[in-house]
């Protein structure tokens, strides 16, 4: 089972200088979390550019490479780890805990799938029923 362990650089004031993300599977030697988009660094605490690729190389390695799975996930998972996290405090999850979220994330699309093609199938109320435009006012007829 790996373990992912991310720990944080700090300068003398506690801001963040870099950071490293290792990869540890079973009592092997950690290694560095390989980036899937160029060589720049990860990051976390925050939803930005370093946190993004932070969420997708995690969800990537987690997922033994499948691409299809990691970019439909990886915005709920960045959103409900990745961003959540302290900026300035090191953290460690297992492959397992990540596994776990991404099935959690696929049993709730799931569930919901046969409401969301219900609701796709219904016609906009703005402009069936009469209801209020963009703004607040009223839609009108063209003539």
């Amino acid at each position: 089972m790996k373990r992912y362990t991310a720990t944080p650089i700090l300068d003398e004031h506690g801001k963040v200088q870099s950071t490293t993300v290792t990869v540890t599977v079973g009592k092997g030697r950690a290694k560095t979390l390989q980036p899937t988009i160029g060589k720049l660094g990860y990051g976390w605490g925050d939803g930005g550019p370093a946190s993004r690729r932070l969420a997708i190389a995690l969800l990537y390695d987690a997922l033994d490479g499948n691409d299809a799975r990691t970019y439909k996930f990886y915005v709920r998972f960045l959103h409900r780890v990745i961003a959540s996290r302290p900026a300035t405090v090191g953290w460690s999850m297992d492959e397992e805990e990540v596994l776990g979220l991404v099935e959690e994330m696929e049993n709730v699309e799931n569930q919901s799938a046969s409401a969301r093609r219900a609701v796709s199938l219904e016609p906009a109320p703005v402009v069936n029923e009469g209801g209020m435009g963009i703004g607040g006012s009223p839609i009108k007829a063209g003539r």
